[in-house]
């Protein structure tokens, strides 16, 4: 990729790094690498018979999870259950005792609109985290909506990362846990953390980081607009390149995942109208220039750090949504990837 910039972003100062593709000729564009693997998927309708609450649960299931390569050495995996929740556990093969009493531990919460998506469709991103930062990867495989409505899935991986911290057979630095997650992922991550907050005021809870995480669904004026001419290109790319293929999911995301169970401004469901004064851990945010997300996201990364904590801000041009997920297809999913083991390693003193 060029050289990087920061750019400022709405009537704020707060700035955002700008890294954009490493093509000259596609500024503005997709970037190239992203098409080629685009124009190859599957079609979108699989013609999967699956309903629930009239919407299509199984052709949207069997096109959530994308590719990816495993770029990592020396990581070994478990696939096992805590408290009722499917686990991937990632590790370094070659750690002493010492080393695994210091070390930190990440959990990652994938993505998938809530209804979709797998733990182990992202094992190769987990497996990349893990061997870049000597970490216990904790991958959760939580239970998807419909079928397991708002809080299920945040209430999963909050039995998860309790059971962790209690079970002594784990080894990791107590006092050192980040959580990650994409998209829907990071809504929850973000949902998690304002609980764990409220428990224990982040004792141990040292940072967020967060890929185009899910931040609003109230459908209304949270301080950021979603505009077109906001994205560089034509109509017709827009349309190609995913600026608006999430446009209106938020109804669909109420209906299938919120349901009845609370409200759309709940702060759990749209962590962007948490109060002004709501603290949170360290974070890392990172969003896509031909997302739809974009603009909410860099609109609640700009809240949060208002509120005192620090905030790393990244959008990757010439990205659309989930790009993270193509671990060792796109170099930039790499990249983003690298900035979150820079981040914890910039936390926690004991990673070189």
């Amino acid at each position: 990729m060029r050289k990087a910039e920061y750019i400022s972003e709405n009537e704020t100062n707060f700035s955002i790094l700008y890294k954009p593709v490493s093509d000259p000729g596609s500024v503005g564009y997709l970037d190239k690498e992203l098409v080629k693997f685009r124009n190859g998927r599957p079609p979108k309708t699989t013609g999967n018979p699956y309903y629930v609450l009239g919407e299509p649960i199984g052709d949207m299931r069997d096109n959530m999870d994308q590719p990816s390569v495993d770029i990592s050495e020396g990581i070994s995996d478990l696939e096992k259950e805590i408290e009722g929740v499917g686990v991937w556990i990632s590790e370094p093969d070659q750690q002493s005792e010492e080393e695994k009493k210091h070390r930190p531990c990440i959990i990652y919460i994938h993505g998938g609109g809530f209804v979709g998506g797998s733990a182990q469709a992202f094992q190769n991103l987990c497996r990349y985290l893990s061997c870049q930062t000597h970490a216990l990867v904790m991958n959760i495989d939580y239970r998807l909506a419909p079928e397991t409505a708002f809080p299920g899935n945040i209430n999963d991986c909050l039995r998860v990362i309790h059971k962790i911290r209690e079970d002594k057979t784990y080894h990791f630095d107590r006092e050192q846990m980040y959580i990650s997650g994409d998209s829907a992922g990071g809504n929850i991550a973000l949902a998690c953390a304002q609980k764990e907050y409220q428990r224990t005021g982040f004792q141990y809870l040292k940072g967020l980081i967060l890929y185009y995480p899910v931040v609003d669904l109230t459908m209304e004026d949270q301080g950021w607009k979603w505009n077109l001419e906001d994205y560089s290109g034509t109509e017709r790319e827009m349309e190609c390149h995913c600026a608006q293929s999430l446009r209106g999911f938020e109804t669909q995301i109420i209906k299938l995942y919120v349901q009845e169970n609370t409200e759309k401004d709940d702060p759990l469901v749209s962590p962007i109208v948490t109060p002004d004064d709501t603290i949170y851990p360290d974070m890392l945010i990172v969003s896509a220039e031909y997302d739809y997300l974009r603009p909410q996201v860099e609109a609640f990364a700009a809240k949060a750090g208002g509120t005192g904590c620090r905030v790393k801000a990244i959008r990757y041009g010439g990205m659309n949504h989930a790009f993270v997920s193509l671990t060792g297809i796109i170099d930039q999913a790499k990249d983003a990837l690298d900035e979150a083991a820079e981040f914890i390693r910039a936390h926690h003193t004991s990673i070189k």
